[in-house]
C-alpha cells in the first residue's frame, strides 16, 4: 500500500505541481512560484510522511 501511494505522488502529483506553475505563469509569476513551492512542498511532505 505504501509503494502505491508513493507511486501516485511521484507520477501524478509532481507533474501536476509543474503544470500548476506553468498555468499560472502568464497571470502572475509570483503566484505561480508560490503555488509551485506549496504544491511541491506538500508532495515532498506527503512522500516522506509515509
Amino acid at each position: 500500500m505504501k509503494t502505491t501511494k508513493k507511486l501516485i505522488i511521484v507520477i501524478i502529483l509532481t507533474p501536476l505541481a509543474f503544470f500548476l506553475g506553468w498555468l499560472l505563469w502568464p497571470i502572475s509569476k509570483y503566484i505561480a512560484v508560490i503555488a509551485f513551492i506549496l504544491a511541491m512542498g506538500g508532495n515532498i511532505f506527503e512522500y516522506f510522511l509515509e
